[in-house]
């Protein structure tokens, strides 16, 4: 006599899984030749989740510093810091989402938007302490942020290179 077996020994229910498919199967998309994962979907990785969390500090900051400008006053060093905040956050958004469709240039991605977000929090958050409170963040620290912001840029146009030989 045959032994009778359910149906759910026999073939698995797909409502066993810990996971949804999406998220089981997503992976980074650079590591399947610059396309996205058989899913559709990348996975987020820690740099960019970091990366994303600075963008949308950079942007508030932006936002509150052109409200300061307009509303309190501070000149035309708050307009400049509002101004390079929120024009950098959104770059970083974009940078992010790149990084995650590269494959060999990713790492020189990072390396420039990493540069560029440090740069851009130097340039401004001086240009923001001296139009508020009349003090020098730190001796030097605009132009120095401003360097480091070309060099991210700069860093961010090799990492194309890079990529493109992969």
């Amino acid at each position: 006599m045959p032994q009778h077996t359910a149906i759910s020994q026999v073939r698995p229910s797909p409502y066993r899984r810990t996971e949804p498919p999406h998220v089981r199967d997503a992976r980074p998309c650079g590591e399947t030749y610059a396309s996205p994962s058989r899913t559709g979907l990348c996975v987020m990785t820690s740099w960019t989740r970091v990366l994303l969390v600075l963008a949308g500090l950079m942007g508030a900051a932006g936002v509150a510093s052109a409200a300061a400008a307009a509303h309190v006053g501070g000149g035309a060093n708050l307009e400049t810091a509002a101004h390079f905040l929120l024009f950098h956050a959104a770059a970083l958004v974009g940078l992010g989402a790149l990084s995650l469709l590269l494959g060999r240039g990713r790492v020189v991605l990072q390396l420039g938007a990493s540069a560029i977000a440090l740069g851009a929090l130097l340039f401004s958050g001086d240009l923001a302490s001296r139009a508020l409170m009349e003090v020098k963040l730190l001796g030097g620290s605009a132009p120095f942020g401003g360097s480091l912001m070309i060099l991210g840029w700069l860093t961010v146009g090799a990492s194309a290179l890079v990529a493109r030989r992969a």
